[in-house]
């Protein structure tokens, strides 16, 4: 049996999980092996899997809220996936960066933040173009979300399209006209 010291994950036969009860009982018993489990090791050398990007009002807004949000997710998907495990979050001026050891949590991260707040989700796998999002380094198949915030829709405008109030603001200063835009 190996136990991990840093997170007491436990390994009792091939596979890596959490057992609170079973690493107090067994993590200084004779024959068991304190060592580094394998998502201890990957958050050693920084080698992550998935990454979100978090863009929108919501950071200026409700911070604490979101990121009770996403450590909420990585808690939950903790339960079935050993790996699902945040590396680090990164507050950047204009965004959010959640570094995440596996895919799966990434993408769960992801929706749940478009099921919450709304807003557009893009999902990208290595190799695809990249849609302007800079990444720091290049990993092995990672993959990369960014979810951005929906602007308030305004109106129908004429053709059944939906415009937003930036862009019905815009528009209305490029033909002349005054137009208050009314922020929550």
């Amino acid at each position: 049996m190996k136990v991990c010291k840093v997170c007491h994950a436990v390994c009792p036969e091939k596979h890596w999980h959490y057992d609170e009860k079973l690493y107090e009982a067994y993590h200084d018993a004779k024959g068991v092996e304190n060592v580094l489990c394998e998502g201890c090791h990957r958050i050693k050398v920084k080698d992550y899997s998935g990454t979100v990007y978090i863009q929108g009002d919501v950071l200026k807004q409700n911070k604490a809220e979101l990121l009770r949000v996403i450590r909420n997710e990585e808690k939950i998907d903790l339960k079935t996936h050993y790996l699902s495990r945040i590396f680090d979050i990164v507050d950047e001026k204009k965004r959010l960066v959640v570094h995440t050891l596996n895919q799966r949590l990434a993408l769960n991260i992801g929706m749940q933040l478009k099921k919450t707040y709304k807003g557009k989700l893009h999902i990208l796998k290595e190799g695809e173009p990249k849609y302007g999002v800079a990444r720091h380094d290049s990993h092995k198949d990672e993959i990369v979300v960014t979810w951005v915030q929906a602007e308030e829709k305004v109106k129908k405008a004429p053709g059944g399209k939906t415009a937003t109030k930036k862009a019905a603001a815009k528009k209305a200063a490029v033909m002349g006209k005054k137009v208050s835009v009314k922020k929550k």
